[in-house]
């Protein structure tokens, strides 16, 4: 995470590298899963790419959101992607904290 002033105010930038042996959602001989992220600042949400069949999936995503310092967390949820809906994968909270800024 960073943030970054292009002249319209902070944005708050959040680089989405990878996951690492998330667990096995899918039903069938292959056992794998459709993970995606959801990104939750504020009161927005952004969503990575669905990474189909994989328990190590590589997103390689930047997200860039409006910074507000009353919001000082970010949820990260992980889901399994389903035909019928989405399975909870887990989630983690992480402190946005202003010493991330680039001086």
């Amino acid at each position: 995470a960073a943030f970054q002033d292009d002249g319209t105010g902070e944005r708050l930038m959040i680089k989405l590298m990878r996951g690492i042996g998330l667990a096995k959602r899918d039903s069938g001989n292959d056992r794998t899963s459709d993970p995606f992220v959801e990104l939750h600042y504020g009161k927005l949400i952004q969503t990575s790419e669905i990474k189909h069949n994989t328990l190590n999936p590589h997103w390689d995503q930047l997200f860039e959101f409006k910074y507000n310092p009353d919001d000082r967390k970010l949820l990260i949820k992980i889901w399994d992607d389903d035909k019928l809906g989405r399975d909870s994968m887990g989630q983690a909270e992480v402190h946005i904290s202003s010493s991330l800024r680039e001086d």
